[in-house]
């Protein structure tokens, strides 16, 4: 079955180590990646990492969220990477990579989602360039979202 792939890049005006504070925040995760909310940690250890088991309420529609699916982190490096992925039903992953430039640090937010349902699944298809374009949409609305809570 076809996923779809969003991504983003945008110079944002900070240090590296900053922004990656601000996007492993669980209390800011949700400011600007839109399709989770209340984002918590549920394993024992008192800091995410690597293999940390999260929480979220996921959007499924606009105003639609299906609640407490699972998620795991799968790269946590300060100053350099987070990613994380889905352990539910929905197939998703997201990943951030930083680098340090001249003028901040260039952050790239790449997220690849694949449909959930059969009629997701059949949509989709039919549907292909439109959901590529919105995908991309919205890793860039969230790149940008990020950037405003980082260089406030």
């Amino acid at each position: 079955m076809p996923t779809f792939t969003g991504t983003a890049t945008d110079t944002i005006h900070s240090t590296p180590q900053k922004l990656f504070s601000t996007a492993t925040s669980l209390s800011l995760l949700d400011r600007w990646a839109t399709s989770i909310n209340n984002v918590r940690l549920v394993t024992s250890e008192s800091d995410i990492g690597v293999g940390s088991q999260l929480l979220a309420d996921e959007a499924l529609a606009e105003k639609d969220w299906e609640r407490d699916c699972p998620y795991e982190v799968t790269a946590f490096e300060p100053g350099r990477r987070f990613a994380f992925r889905s352990l539910g039903e929905t197939q998703f992953s997201a990943d951030l990579n930083l680098i340090g430039v001249p003028a901040g640090v260039q952050a790239t937010w790449t997220f690849t989602a694949g449909p959930n349902l059969l009629i997701d699944k059949i949509a989709s298809l039919v549907m292909r360039s439109s959901v590529r374009r919105r995908t991309n949409q919205q890793a860039q609305r969230e790149l940008a979202r990020l950037k405003v809570l980082v260089e406030k």
